[in-house]
């Protein structure tokens, strides 16, 4: 009997509040979550989907799981809590749009789960404006709310750091990564490994170099076949920085197809940038255009903004490397034009970077000096 099928069946057949199949709901719901990848086509669409698709995935199902738990539970508390989790998954699953509806719907108790709403909101910031500062902001509150030990298997937290990592690779600023730093002192040193490794291969990459590679190394094959996307995206941006990547592509590779059918879209995207980032620095130009490309595609369809001008500029470094310089300076004005004003100093820093190609490509070197300048 799987635990997961019995569990919509009782949802399906209740007629009124039930905690105990909606705490069943809740158990599946995290299953889900923690599986990936496709899950039988009986079960329920996710939230906004049309009956009709029947291409599903664990993860968006993990959302679905949790509003009818919400339904189903008699306490509003309970109900609450539930709607805000589905929201915070939403924001990792393409249901952007979904977001601000769940947290509405969740309310306000004295148990609302408060760090929660935070984390989603500051996601759903980051992802859907890349407004970052405010991101931070509510990021700090949401872990301020978070009073308890954290133990290593607390997605919800875990999630709020992989949003704090994102916030500190984007911004040239010190206080996100003295706040990672802080944060993952609350969680046994195992729980945050793909977290430590990237703090230290962008914080200080030359002391802890040896240190840093083969700590990626031993966290790579330590991985599960079906490791948690927010367990892999991490490493692949500390790969990406102490170039290391090459050895452990597959990784990543299987883990976007595993997900992006609808699955952690939110984690498909950015493990498609790191992907196409060292197929750039290897020479393989055409098949990091295909990755960009494809990431882009994902980031327009499912509304992740942040991400989406983050492949702009790197297709504009790439279509300085072909020689483009006019495709190269257009894309790279519209990125800056969005990055500067939001603080995004590491994507202004991309494109400019392309500018300085372009310049450099072209002979006009005082031109390219005045971008490489502007490259904080």
């Amino acid at each position: 009997d799987d635990p997961e099928r019995r569990a919509w069946h009782l949802a399906e057949a209740a007629t009124g509040p039930d905690e105990s199949v909606a705490r069943a709901l809740d158990e599946a719901a995290l299953t889900a979550w923690r599986r990936g990848g496709a899950v039988p086509a009986e079960l329920p669409p996710p939230v906004g989907a049309l009956v009709s698709d029947r291409r599903r995935t664990a993860a968006s199902t993990a959302v679905t799981a949790l509003v009818r738990a919400g339904e189903l539970s008699p306490h509003p508390v309970d109900r609450s809590r539930r709607l805000v989790e589905a929201a915070f998954l939403a924001t990792m699953t393409g249901q952007l749009d979904q977001v601000n509806r769940l947290l509405a719907d969740a309310g306000q108790t004295p148990d609302t789960p408060t760090g929660l709403v935070f984390a989603a909101t500051a996601h759903l910031l980051t992802h859907d404006d890349g407004d970052v500062d405010a991101a931070y902001r509510l990021l700090a509150r949401a872990l301020d709310d978070v009073t308890c030990k954290a133990t290593k298997g607390d997605w919800d937290r875990l999630g709020i750091l992989y949003t704090l990592l994102l916030v500190s690779l984007y911004t040239l600023r010190s206080e996100p990564w003295k706040l990672l730093d802080t944060a993952m002192a609350r969680f046994p040193p195992e729980a945050v490994t793909p977290f430590r490794l990237c703090y230290d291969a962008y914080v200080d990459p030359t002391r802890k170099s040896e240190a840093i590679r083969e700590g990626l190394a031993d966290a790579f094959a330590e991985l599960p076949t079906d490791a948690a996307p927010w367990q892999i995206v991490p490493l692949g941006f500390a790969a990406v920085a102490m170039d290391a990547l090459a050895d452990h592509r597959c990784l990543l590779a299987r883990m976007t197809e595993r997900e992006r059918d609808g699955g952690a879209i939110g984690m498909v995207i950015p493990a498609l940038l790191l992907l196409c980032q060292d197929s750039y620095v290897h020479g393989q130009w055409d098949e990091a255009e295909r990755l960009a490309q494809e990431g882009l595609d994902l980031a327009t369809a499912y509304g992740y903004q942040f991400w989406e001008r983050q492949l702009r500029a790197v297709l504009a470094s790439g279509a300085a490397l072909r020689g483009n310089a006019d495709l190269a300076r257009s894309r790279s004005e519209e990125t800056t034009s969005w990055a500067a004003p939001r603080g995004m100093e590491v994507t202004e820093g991309y494109a400019r970077s392309a500018r300085n190609l372009a310049a450099i490509g072209q002979g006009d070197y005082e031109e390219a000096l005045a971008q490489a300048a502007r490259i904080g």
